[in-house]
Order: structure tokens, then sequence, then C-alpha cells
């Protein structure tokens, strides 16, 4: 495929893109009502309890500017066909090619070459 203008991104960085937007949304914090209230009183703090130990998992939140690429991601996504918003989206959250191409109702190798065409034709998108 030739292109009319230099592309600002390329297919790759494209898919790399959607890749860290895709791990920016699954470490964003839940939007939704936490249910219950807790109706239990606050511990008082005990400086032997105050840091967690090895096994406890700490969850760092993404940055603003990573926060600002997600937001240019999603608003580039929004202008593609659903078949391509899913191969592309399936592919950057890590979902297996098998996977991707059985919600498509296509082969692997379909699938791919959708992955493909899309970040292409939204290279060119961006570039005019």
């Amino acid at each position: 495929m030739t292109y009319r203008f230099e592309p600002e991104y390329s297919p790759d960085q494209l898919a790399e893109r959607f890749t860290e937007a895709a791990r920016v949304l699954k470490s964003m914090p839940s939007a939704s009502p936490k249910g219950h209230a807790v109706t239990w009183p606050d511990m008082q703090a005990d400086k032997s309890t105050d840091y967690a130990d090895e096994k406890t998992a700490m969850r760092l939140l993404p940055s603003p500017g990573a926060i600002g690429r997600l937001d240019e991601v999603l608003t580039w996504s929004a202008g593609m066909p659903p078949d391509d918003r899913k191969v592309v989206w399936g592919r950057a959250a890590g979902v297996h090619w098998k996977w991707v191409a059985r919600r498509l109702g296509c082969s692997v190798s379909k699938a791919q070459t959708m992955r493909r065409k899309a970040l292409e034709k939204l290279a060119c998108r961006l570039c005019t």
C-alpha cells in the first residue's frame, strides 16, 4: 500500500499504542459503585502493620500521560468499523489469535490480515 502523505504513525507503532492503551485500561480503578457500605469501625494504625508483606501486590495507577494517550487511542477506535475494533483491541489485550478469529467467525490467518489492514487504514486516516 502506498501512502499519499508520510503517516504520523506506522501500523506497528499504532499496534504498540493500542497495547499500551489496553494495559492502562486494565490498571485503571473500577468506575462502578462499590456496593455495600462497611459498618465496621476504622482500625487504629499500628506501626507493626503499616507495611505490606512481600506477598501483597501493589497496584500502580497509570500516569496522566498514559491516560492522555489512552484517550487518543479511544478517539481513533471510535471511527473504526466494529470488526476492525474487535481484532485490534482483542490482540492489544493479549487475546490469542484463535479466540479473536473465533469471535469474528473466520480463520486465524484472515484475522491477522484483518488486523494488519485495519492498522494500515487507521494510519492512512491519521495522516490526512
